[in-house]
């Protein structure tokens, strides 16, 4: 049983102490039910599996809980650039718990980004081009005198543009939340999927 939890001890590495120590407890306290339950400790060991898979489904649940929480320990709003860390974190410990799960994981996760990206490039390229047409129409409005129906129309043609692009935007964030809560949900299934006694 000692070396069993050492094992699983030294692959637990990556996650904090505090919560390393709940793990060790917890499958410590299972090991010594079974033994009690009339189990032999080989069997209790082996009934539990590989402390390196164990250590990895456990990390990938962590990872994934970590990016469910919409407030850090702080109450505040992770950063952007953190919350993306910390979500590519977790593809990649989902990724390792089964030979296939890099296509399974990676394969949709990039074409949905891909997609997200795109969209975020067309709502912000419309963007640009609307408000570049509502300051060329004031500029010139202004310096050529242009009556000011025409300088009006083209006004109203450039605002309309940028907030119909302004709208995109807000739906591309929309999106965007949508899809990192969806990744979540996706990311957890795919846990329970691979290892079935995982406890999200």
């Amino acid at each position: 049983m000692k070396q069993f939890m050492q094992n699983l001890e030294q692959h637990l590495q990556s996650l904090p102490e505090h919560e390393r120590k709940d793990i060790l407890r917890d499958y410590e306290e299972m090991l010594l039910d079974a033994v009690r339950a009339g189990k032999s400790e080989n069997e209790a060991i082996k009934a539990l599996g590989d402390p390196k898979q164990i250590a990895k489904a456990l990390t990938a649940e962590s990872l994934v809980a970590k990016i469910s929480n919409e407030k850090s320990t702080t109450g505040e709003s992770p950063r952007p650039i953190e919350k993306a860390k910390d979500i590519g974190r977790a593809l990649l410990a989902v990724a390792a718990l089964a030979p296939f799960n890099l296509i399974f994981v990676f394969g949709p996760f990039m074409a949905i980004v891909g997609c997200l990206i795109a969209g975020w490039a067309v709502s912000l390229g419309l963007l640009a081009a609307a408000v570049g047409i509502l300051g060329a129409a004031l500029v010139e409005s202004v310096a050529t005198g242009v009556s000011f129906w025409a300088g009006l129309s083209g006004a109203l043609l450039g605002g309309g543009g940028a907030f119909l692009c302004l709208s995109g935007v807000m739906v591309m964030t929309w999106f965007t939340v949508i899809f990192g809560k969806l990744t979540v949900q996706y990311l957890r299934w795919n846990i329970r999927l691979v290892s079935p006694e995982s406890k999200i």
